[in-house]
């Protein structure tokens, strides 16, 4: 049982609860601390409160230090703003409650003020005026300046005790009542378009959904073996699933939309290098090459099991002729990409609405307006996530969490295409050349059968540089003498043979560090390799400039000809070489492949574009 406390007709529920009118502050923040407490753990069911077995004491009056950790956030009974709710969809929700009677509620005890005294209830001042009225104290979003809303009865047109009888229900009236009532351009910080959805809003949601799942008919048959099938096992083919229709970017929920600018650069990588898993060069993808491409760890970063390939494969060969047309790898692409990328927010979700019965249309409808974050959803699309399901081999007694993950995953980034940014654009083409440089790595190539000219050029070139030139510094200084009159160095040809040797140790240094990088499992061994070489690299810088101080205060004609020449290549020419290669062929790479990744896009665009007037 919940302790005694005055009832929820004494409060008016605001937005955001923080009176200015002496100890009134106090009485509604306490007051919310109750009625939120109670709301919360009658919508999140078993699950509100790891102290459910035992009610809260509000007795002592430090509301500020109880909190209640459920599994979907915490609650805070008293703050300085009302409550303050943390959830796993982000933001923090804050409320209070507004006092409108004539007599405070009744107190336990004196909270103790910021100089450690208690303060007297017969001392406090009797109830005014303002407790009748509805006062919002609104923090802007980044630590700004806090701004008042005072009204006069009505804060921009929501009246005095427009409410529900649930305190949850009411602040989202009221807080969207308000939004209504206030100018669209009134916060810079604000998203436009966005819409902020009360957690306290989705925890009562989420309790609704396990309740109606919990009722299902089929949930008290305990078929826990059934639903585990394949594709196409309960007859119901992907095939014969119609799609919706694809979904504006302003019907959909902030992390969808987030989701889907991601996928772009995984579009335009993919496309680009599609060709890589065609062996056979005919444009399309063989179950066996599209499979290829799906276990690809560089790409996804993520290993996929055979039921997870069944299901994706599945998704991707529409037109059930056994290979894979390039509109179809990408649809089945993005079902697999937001089938490992989507939020944590969906987990809580998933777990109420799988492993158990097939949910019915309503209760799905439910869970993507959760997953949605309070857009519209119809029930064409609630319909199109259930009959996926089956279609992926799930039955009406048992839906398994992987078959009901890659049917909402299906829906999550059905969205339509927008074009990728500048600024996006960019970052991929920065990612994707130094992905291609280290993809090029001659040794690599070569180690793995990889003898095309071009990586025979490379691997040429890597041996004149860290093989040849070194060598040939060890044997200049060896036989050269600079030891005497009149040269100003004398330490010069002893200096050209350490660099040729420090030169020599980076070029086996790099072999380590290729081939401990081809081996993924030896994870200590590859931070050995790499250690090692960034200390020879360091020995290097160190000597390069030893080398560029001893050459420009030396000549030709006083230290001997062939050896200052030879430390003028090492130390002045082939850095010069290396300069110029990073100041200007980078930067040429770098654009390449940024306008190629433009070209690419626009031609997805187009495609994207031509599939939705002809219908997708």
């Amino acid at each position: 049982m919940y302790p005694d406390y005055p009832e929820r007709a004494d409060y008016d529920p605001v937005p955001q609860g923080y009176g200015q009118h002496g100890d009134g502050q106090r009485q509604r923040a306490e007051a919310y601390g109750r009625a939120a407490y109670d709301a919360y753990a009658a919508a999140a069911g078993p699950y509100h409160s790891p102290h459910s077995q035992q009610s809260p004491d509000f007795s002592q009056g430090e509301y500020s230090d109880q909190y209640y950790q459920g599994e979907y956030g915490e609650y805070g009974a008293y703050g300085e703003y009302g409550d303050q709710a943390e959830d796993p969809y982000g933001g923090h929700a804050q409320g209070g409650y507004v006092y409108r009677h004539d007599s405070p509620p009744p107190r336990r005890q004196a909270r103790t003020g910021s100089s450690g005294s208690r303060s007297s209830p017969s001392a406090r001042p009797p109830p005014t005026e303002h407790h009748h009225k509805l006062h919002v104290r609104q923090r802007t979003p980044k630590g700004g300046d806090d701004v008042d809303y005072p009204d006069e009865g009505d804060h921009n047109g929501v009246e005095q005790g427009d409410w529900e009888p649930d305190p949850t229900g009411a602040r989202q009236n009221i807080r969207a009542a308000a939004r209504e009532g206030r100018s669209g351009g009134d916060s810079e910080d604000s998203d436009e378009g966005s819409r902020h959805p009360d957690p306290a809003l989705a925890v009562q949601r989420l309790g609704k959904i396990r309740q109606a799942q919990q009722s299902h008919p089929a949930a008290s048959q305990g078929n826990r073996a059934a639903g585990g099938g394949a594709p196409g096992d309960s007859g119901v083919r992907v095939q014969d699933v119609e799609r919706p229709p694809v979904a504006a970017q302003w019907q959909c929920g902030q992390a969808r939309v987030k989701l889907r600018q991601s996928f772009n650069a995984k579009e335009i990588d993919v496309t680009k290098i599609m060709g890589q898993y065609d062996t056979d060069e005919d444009c399309k993808l063989e179950h066996d090459e599209f499979l290829m491409l799906l276990q690809d760890y560089d790409h996804w970063a993520q290993h996929i099991n055979s039921q997870e390939v069944d299901m994706v494969l599945a998704l991707a060969d529409l037109d059930h002729d056994d290979c894979i047309e390039p509109n179809e790898v990408l649809y089945a692409l993005k079902v697999w990409f937001a089938y490992i990328q989507m939020p944590r927010s969906v987990g809580p979700v998933l777990a109420t609405i799988s492993d158990g019965p097939l949910p019915a249309e309503d209760t799905i409808r439910e869970a993507l307006l959760l997953l949605n974050e309070e857009h519209p959803v119809s029930d064409e699309e609630a319909a199109y996530v259930r009959h996926l399901a089956l279609a992926l081999g799930g039955s009406e007694p048992r839906v398994t969490a992987r078959q009901m993950r890659m049917a909402i995953s299906a829906w999550y980034l059905h969205i339509e295409r927008k074009q990728s940014g500048h600024r996006q654009l960019a970052k991929n083409a920065m990612t994707g050349t130094q992905a291609k440089i280290c993809e090029n790595n001659p040794l690599q190539k070569f180690c793995r059968g990889h003898c095309d000219p071009m990586t025979l050029a490379a691997l040429g070139l890597f041996f004149v540089v860290w093989v040849l030139i070194p060598v040939l510094a060890i044997w200049v200084g060896e036989g050269a003498d600079t030891g005497g009159y009149p040269c100003e160095r004398p330490m010069l040809s002893q200096a050209i043979k350490l660099t040729g040797w420090l030169a020599l140790l980076q070029g086996a240094a790099g072999l380590l560090l290729t081939g401990s990088w081809e081996c993924t499992a030896l994870q200590m061994f590859r931070m050995a390799a790499l250690v090692f070489f960034a200390s020879i690299t360091m020995g290097l810088v160190i000597m390069w400039l030893m080398g560029f101080w001893q050459i420009m205060t030396t000549n030709p004609s006083r230290c001997g000809f062939v050896v200052w020449e030879f430390g003028n290549i090492i130390w002045i020419f082939v850095p010069a070489l290396s300069v110029c290669f990073i100041c200007c062929g980078m930067p040429c790479i770098y654009l390449n492949e940024y306008f190629h990744d433009r070209k690419v896009d626009k031609h997805l665009m187009e495609e994207a574009a031509g599939k939705d007037s002809g219908g997708d």
